[in-house]
């Protein structure tokens, strides 16, 4: 049976110290974990990079371990700041309730270590 959820969170480009958020929609279907993901950075400073993109996990115990493609939106003046990346992700769910819980992610892209926290809401 899919289980639909939806991620918002919160968390730091832990190179650069620029603040982001999360938006995930996604599903998981015999644990296997399909997820579109809107990463922005949450600042004023020119050339910081927002990533969108598609990934897919597989989820062990809560542990999900993921691999995807995302598009860097950095600039709409320079489009050489715009590209595709691979990304890699490990995250942890933490189930509070039968309709979700809480999240901790780390994300590696573009050799940038990016890391989220936030609600796994689940809908039935």
């Amino acid at each position: 049976m899919a289980q639909v959820h939806i991620e918002l969170g919160v968390g730091a480009n832990v190179k650069t110290k620029n603040p982001i958020c999360k938006i995930a929609f996604g599903m998981e279907v015999n644990k296997v974990v399909l997820e579109v993901v809107e990463q922005p950075t949450i600042t004023r400073k020119i050339n910081s990079p927002n990533y969108f993109g598609g990934r897919a996990g597989y989820n062990i115990n809560g542990f999900v371990p993921s691999v995807g493609y995302f598009y860097s939106h950095a600039s709409s003046d320079d489009k050489g700041c715009n590209e595709w990346f691979v990304g890699y992700a490990l995250k942890y769910q933490y189930v509070l309730t039968e309709n979700g819980g809480l999240y901790a992610e780390a994300m590696y892209i573009n050799n940038q270590p990016e890391i989220t926290v936030g609600f796994h809401v689940i809908i039935n």
